[in-house]
C-alpha cells in the first residue's frame, strides 16, 4: 500500500484553498484549475465548473479490497455511480462536483491511494500481457 506523504496532503490542500476561494469570489477557474492539474482533477469536457474528473492511481493495477470498497463507497456518494478502470489500470471517477472534489481526495489519501501525477506528463502503469514475448 502506498504510504501517503506529508507532499500529498499538501498539494491537496491546497487544491482545497483554490476551490474555497473560487466560492469565496477570491479565485477564477482557472486558479483551480491549475492548482487540480497536480491533484488529478480536471474538468470534464465542456463542463467547467460543472463536472469533473477524478484520476486515481493504481500502482500496478494492484489494489486492496478496502481501497476498492472505498472507491466505490465515493463512487455512490459524489459521482452518480460512475467510475471506470482505464486502459493504463487506474480508475478514473467521472461527474465529480468540485464542491466535492476535495472531500475525495482526503477520503482516497484515508485508505493510502494518491491522485498525485494522473494528469499531464509523467510516469504511468505500463500494461502488457504477462505471457507476451
Amino acid at each position: 500500500m502506498l504510504i501517503i506523504t506529508e507532499l500529498m496532503k499538501k498539494i491537496a490542500a491546497e487544491f482545497q484553498e483554490a476551490v474555497t476561494r473560487y466560492f469565496a469570489g477570491e479565485a477564477t477557474l482557472d486558479d483551480v484549475h491549475t492548482a487540480g492539474k497536480k491533484t488529478g482533477v480536471y474538468p470534464e469536457r465542456n463542463k467547467a465548473g460543472e463536472s469533473y474528473t477524478i484520476r486515481v492511481r493504481i500502482p500496478s493495477g494492484v489494489i486492496s479490497y478496502a481501497q476498492l470498497q472505498k472507491i466505490t463507497e465515493i463512487a455512490k456518494l459524489y459521482t452518480e455511480n460512475r467510475a471506470h478502470i482505464t486502459t493504463r489500470q487506474n480508475i478514473q471517477l467521472t461527474g465529480v462536483k468540485l464542491k466535492d472534489a476535495a472531500v475525495i481526495l482526503n477520503e482516497l489519501m484515508e485508505v493510502g491511494i494518491s491522485t498525485l501525477g494522473t494528469t499531464g506528463p509523467g510516469p504511468r502503469n505500463i500494461t502488457a500481457p504477462p505471457m507476451s514475448g
